[in-house]
Order: structure tokens, then C-alpha cells, then sequence
């Protein structure tokens, strides 16, 4: 499908590779809010354009990122470092210590990104959203925790659960989320 009123461009958001789509102007989508949206493990935000399209259709900024290690900012050894899951792997301490790496320091820069946002006039301090697939909803749950300013977070296939006794696993921090979260259709 085309989306001819939409408009869309690729920008780093402390130094964050993000793709931004809207209608009319990024100021005016900003003051009815807001998304960023991050990706599933091993994917990237351009992978996600259909999402990333439909939200800006709701009349939303939506800020597709890449979170580390993925996308633009891909490791060249991801393979290595990520090795295809296999039954022997499952419950592996130490694949699970990198992953959890990964949503801890992409959820670290949301508060950067975030503040890039407002300074330019794309994000309302009131009037912001978070929403992720698998990786990028394990993302929203720890962005959640970490910066007030979001008012909505959407995960999909995510956890607020880490499988490690990590501290900053966001089920130790609840009275952080307020009433916030919702559920996709």
C-alpha cells in the first residue's frame, strides 16, 4: 500500500539511527504525541515501516529506532555473538546476559533521544509513547522504568520479567509504571 500524505526521513537521534514518520509537520504530530517504537532482536526499524506507517496514519510522530548492536548499528559479529537458537542454547546464562546488555544500554539513551525530541519541537514532555516487538518490547518495559516522561508503553512479546537477578529488571521497579501500559489489538 502507498502512503502518499506521509512523510518520512532518516536522522540520528543522540547517535541513536532513528526513521521518523508523520503527516504534515513533525510539530504538529508532536502535540498529539509521540511514539517511538523499537524493533525485534536481530531486526532492525526499517523492517518494521508497515507499524511505523500505521501509527503515523493515527496522527502520531512515530520514531522508529535501531537499537544497539542492530539495524545501522549492527555488530558485524551478531552471529557469533547471537548464534541461532538451538536446544542446547536455551537457558544459556551467558546469551542471556548479552541480550539483556543490549535492551539495558538501547533503554539507557531513550532519555538522549528523547531530549533531541523536545528540542526540536517533536515531542511534547506530555504527550509521549513507547511501543516494541520482542527485543523492542523488553526495550519499552526498561524505558518505562527509567525516564517519567513516557505516558504510554505498548509491548508486544515482551517482558517486564528478566531471566537473570538483574536490579534494574523492570518487574523489581512497578511503582514506576504508574497506570501506563496498554495492550495492542
Amino acid at each position: 500500500m502507498i502512503h502518499m500524505d506521509l512523510k518520512t526521513f532518516h536522522l540520528t537521534l543522540a547517535s541513536a539511527p532513528a526513521l521518523v514518520v508523520f503527516r504534515g509537520t513533525p510539530e504538529e504530530r508532536a502535540k498529539l504525541g509521540t511514539i517511538l517504537f523499537y524493533h525485534g532482536f536481530g531486526e532492525s526499524k526499517d523492517g518494521y515501516m508497515p507499524v511505523l506507517q500505521r501509527l503515523a496514519e493515527a496522527d502520531f510522530l512515530v520514531v522508529g529506532v535501531d537499537g544497539t548492536g542492530h539495524g545501522e548499528r549492527r555488530y558485524p559479529d551478531f552471529h557469533e555473538r547471537f548464534p541461532p537458537i538451538a536446544p542446547h542454547l536455551i537457558g544459556n546464562v551467558q546469551l542471556e546476559a548479552a541480550f539483556l546488555s543490549l535492551v539495558r544500554t538501547t533503554a539507557q539513551e531513550v532519555s538522549s533521544i528523547l531530549d533531541a525530541l523536545i528540542e526540536r519541537g517533536w515531542a511534547d514532555a506530555e504527550r509521549i509513547g513507547i511501543a516494541g516487538h520482542s527485543f523492542g518490547g523488553f526495550v519499552t518495559y526498561a524505558a518505562a522504568v527509567a525516564d517519567k516522561r513516557i505516558q504510554v508503553a505498548a509491548s508486544v512479546v515482551g517482558s517486564p520479567q528478566w531471566r537473570l537477578p538483574w536490579p534494574e529488571s523492570p518487574h523489581l521497579h512497578l511503582d514506576r509504571f504508574f497506570l501506563r501500559l496498554c495492550f495492542l489489538r
